[in-house]
């Protein structure tokens, strides 16, 4: 394993678990984890996956959240609670506000731009990040600033001037490094393509294996992150894992720690190749993937204009 720094992980909070097997998670890794974000359980619009709908559906899952979230402060972990879901009403924020004010008081809130005004007005205590489902960044002077920090992924990975650009203006980051999604994705409510046809769109015209060198952001590129830019000790780190379990979830960790390469997870199963781009489009392609290609392609993408 590198010498990883201490605290920047963000990692979703995963159900259909036991309670033992959460606190052995975090008593292996939370010296790596800054936060564990979760969605709040008052229906399903807040929910952005039918995976988590039905999980949040389930009681035991409940009684599991609230032991979790329960536990966080013990091991030294920040709960960021996470409302970036579409269209939601007045009456729906007001739902967590009082969920906020009387179930439990997250310590951090991502949210939307639609929603960001009525939560700092109501919680002005409470630290607040810029949701990666929100628009995309046009205009750094333009995000508010109620916001502390702001989730950023794809383009910014590979682009030292405009993770800088967002520190400048007093934004701290959390880096996405595993959502997959493509470059030439508006987001989720803002595209007028389905994601799947922008995928294959994107295959067609330029491969399978570039989509994917592009799109996936292996452990080696974050170590050259954290070794080349002097800033980055001002960054989180984000994993996307919630449709994932533990085991999973302590894989792509270790992986990201490089306790695990790519070689050797993908000699062990190529369907691992999700671990460091869970785009759900990647999976048609595992067995045609091929390695030494994507990591080629991988050394281009730094040395031009993505």
């Amino acid at each position: 394993m590198i010498n990883f720094p201490y605290k920047k992980f963000v990692v979703g909070l995963v159900l259909d678990e036991t309670l033992s097997s959460y606190y052995e998670f975090l008593d292996r890794y939370s010296p790596y984890i800054y936060s564990i974000y979760f969605s709040p359980p008052l229906g399903s619009e807040f929910q952005s996956r039918r995976f988590t709908q039905l999980q949040y559906n389930n009681k035991y899952n409940l009684s599991l959240l609230k032991a979790i979230l329960n536990s966080l402060k013990s091991y030294d972990i920040k709960s960021e609670l996470v409302i970036n879901t579409n269209s939601l009403s007045s009456d729906d924020i007001k739902k967590v506000i009082a969920y906020s004010s009387e179930v439990f008081m997250p310590d951090e809130i991502a949210c939307n731009d639609d929603y960001i005004d009525i939560l700092y007005n109501t919680l002005p205590n409470i630290k607040y990040i810029r949701s990666f489902n929100s628009s995309k960044i046009k205009n750094t002077t333009l995000i508010s600033k109620h916001y502390s920090e702001v989730v950023v992924g794809e383009k910014y990975l590979r682009d030292i001037e405009k993770r800088h650009d967002l520190l400048n203006n007093d934004f701290k980051l959390q880096l996405l490094l595993n959502n997959g999604c493509s470059f030439h994705c508006l987001g989720c409510y803002y595209n007028k393509k389905n994601c799947e046809d922008i995928y294959n769109d994107s295959v067609k015209e330029y491969g399978e294996n570039y989509i994917y060198a592009l799109q996936s952001f292996f452990p080696q590129e974050l170590f050259k992150l954290i070794e080349n830019d002097e800033q980055s000790y001002q960054y989180h780190f984000k994993i996307s894992n919630r449709t994932t379990n533990l085991k999973i979830t302590s894989l792509i960790i270790d992986s990201y720690l490089g306790k695990y390469s790519v070689n050797d997870l993908l000699h062990e199963d190529k369907k691992y190749y999700y671990f460091w781009g869970m785009l759900k489009w990647f999976n048609k392609h595992f067995d045609s993937y091929n390695l030494d290609t994507i990591n080629s392609i991988k050394k281009t993408l730094y040395f031009k204009k993505l």
